[in-house]
């Protein structure tokens, strides 16, 4: 039985929820009194949630410390007291890579929270993950790496996703204004804009988006329009208290200023946003505005005052590196350590139980075909010697138990198959895709024939640390799947392509057959799990195989399908 404390905890949280659109201090004084409550009575699903809520209004103001004590906390619970909760895992992920990446300024943690909460496979935040890793190569310069990752992530985006959408739009247009391609930059970002409008939920992106305009304005002299847009940023910024937002605002105001040789007007916009992240402690955002005056007082020829800015972001660097001592630098270490040796005992105890479960699935397996298979030959032999001798009713009995026997002993090899196979991936020598994929093509040229089917492979897919016959098994088991599930009448196309990034390589399968229902596309990679029994022959193993062999090489694996329009598979293999 739910107790009343429960009921109210929940309450409490749903309340605050709404609490936080209208006012984020407030919330923030309601979600630490839940805290408090949570763990008193060791509530620790609502105590996470809060942590997690916490850690973002805290970044969002600027708290960036705060927000990383209270994700990090937020870890430490889901390791300790509910580690099956991926969901939570993945967020708490996603917080502590936002607050390396905006506060901190430290790209590779943060890209390697996010390639964690994205192979947690969470399909309601892997959109989050493709715009944060597209974000992070943005910002590292990496434009094509960026763009693949927002790219699919638009892809991903579904009805209710307006807000990362427009977080994926603001990104790509940013990069098109980076690469000088302003009327693809103008049209993603004004597309952007337009869904902001529809809800007060989109403030805080909104602010970003009118940044991004002002910038393309600017780089294409269109100085009235860009100051429109940053005088009504910061004042929205400063009535809803988005500091980050607040802080580019000005900042863009101070290239406005200097686009039209207003220098008064930089000096002026400037100082106040020093004045503000000082007064703020907003360490990084400090130094980045001081940089600027002390490359305005650089190219103005007066290097006095160049120099006295140089001896302030010396001093405010300082001041950042005492910060980092000062923040119990031997406690954030006794936290990791104590997380690494949880995961470790988890680790040998999943490790303990995976041996177990295969040894008595192979025994399982072994042991049941040699009966299954005798079944199958007496029903066999009934069938020749004794077949015109049953009753119509007696021939489909005996149908039914032939094809049982046959399907049952096709479930056991494949079984085996999974039980049994080697993923050894240490010392692996790189392999040409496209060489193993067209033997496999040849294997399967009567099936192809025989449907018609199109299949365009790149032609230099990228070299894979994988051993040839399983990347053999991941693509033939793909390819016969699309080929299984096409639309009769439809001419049927299969395309494998392949990108890599700096942490793995992500291959696609993609086809134009019926597709899968969003809400089987997790359940398809379980053991034995056939969505349509009735109309396909099989035995639902060949997926589940696929992400097995994934895993082994520290990937993933998904599909983003919809219904009568085709699938496409992805998965990744780790550099």
């Amino acid at each position: 039985m739910i107790s009343t404390q429960s009921i109210r905890l929940k309450e409490d949280y749903q309340k605050v929820l709404s609490l936080e659109e209208s006012s984020t201090e407030e919330a923030l004084v309601v979600y630490s009194d839940l805290i408090s409550r949570a763990q008193d009575s060791e509530h620790f699903d609502i105590q996470i949630d809060c942590l997690i809520r916490s850690s973002r209004i805290n970044k969002r103001h600027g708290a960036y410390y705060k927000a990383l004590h209270q994700a990090g906390t937020a870890l430490q619970l889901i390791n300790l007291h509910i580690p099956n909760d991926t969901f939570r895992l993945a967020a708490t992920y996603k917080e502590l890579g936002a607050i390396y990446a905006d506060g901190f300024n430290k790209s590779s943690i943060a890209l390697n929270y996010f390639f964690k909460g994205l192979k947690c496979n969470i399909s309601s935040l892997n959109v989050n993950f493709h715009n944060n890793i597209g974000s992070i190569y943005r910002d590292m310069g990496k434009y094509e790496e960026s763009l693949s990752y927002l790219l699919m992530g638009c892809k991903m985006v579904k009805k209710g996703d307006e807000v990362i959408h427009c977080y994926l739009l603001e990104n790509i247009g940013s990069i098109y204004i980076s690469i000088d391609a302003f009327d693809k930059a103008e049209k993603t970002l004004m597309d952007a804009k337009a869904i902001t409008h529809t809800s007060n939920e989109f403030d805080y992106i909104a602010g970003y988006i009118d940044n991004s305009l002002a910038v393309l304005y600017l780089k294409t002299n269109r100085e009235e329009e860009a100051i429109r847009l940053i005088e009504s940023s910061i004042e929205r910024a400063k009535q809803r208290k988005h500091t980050s937002v607040y802080i580019e605002s000005l900042k863009n105001k101070s290239n406005y200023a200097l686009k039209i040789k207003d220098d008064e007007l930089f000096i002026q916009t400037i100082n106040e946003a020093i004045t503000y992240t000082r007064e703020e402690t907003l360490s990084l955002p400090h130094i980045d505005c001081l940089k600027l005056l002390k490359d305005y007082y650089w190219k103005q020829d007066d290097f006095q005052k160049a120099c006295i800015v140089a001896d302030q972001i010396i001093n405010a660097n300082t001041t950042i590196e005492q910060t980092r001592e000062n923040n119990s630098v031997v406690e954030l270490l006794e936290k990791r350590e104590s997380e690494i040796m949880v995961l470790e005992n988890k680790n040998r105890l999943i490790s303990r139980q995976k041996e177990e479960l295969e040894q008595f699935a192979y025994i399982v397996a072994h042991d049941l075909k040699e009966p299954v298979r005798i079944i199958g030959s007496y029903s066999n032999l009934i069938k020749r010697r004794y077949n015109d001798k049953l009753d119509v009713q007696g021939g489909e009995f005996l149908h039914f138990i032939l094809n049982s026997a046959e399907h049952m002993y096709s479930m056991l090899d494949d079984l085996l198959q999974y039980v049994t196979l080697k993923t050894d991936t240490q010392s692996l020598d790189p392999i040409e895709p496209n060489t193993v994929i067209k033997d496999i093509m040849y294997r399967l040229k009567d099936k192809i024939e025989e449907t018609d089917a199109i299949v365009q492979v790149d032609e230099q897919l990228p070299p894979t640390a994988i051993r040839p016959i399983h990347f053999s098994i991941l693509v033939e088991n793909l390819l016969k799947n699309a080929i299984k599930f096409r639309v009769e009448g439809r001419p049927l196309k299969i395309s494998i392509k392949a990108f890599e990034t700096h942490e793995d390589i992500t291959f696609s399968v993609s086809d134009n057959g019926c597709g899968i229902d969003s809400k089987y596309h997790q359940s398809i990679f379980q053991i034995f799990k056939r969505l349509d029994k009735e109309k396909y022959s099989g035995t639902g193993i060949g997926l589940s195989i696929c992400k097995k062999i994934v895993g082994a090489y520290g990937g993933n694996i998904w599909v983003d399908s919809r219904v009568d329009e085709g699938s496409t598979f992805f998965f990744t293999i780790s550099k």
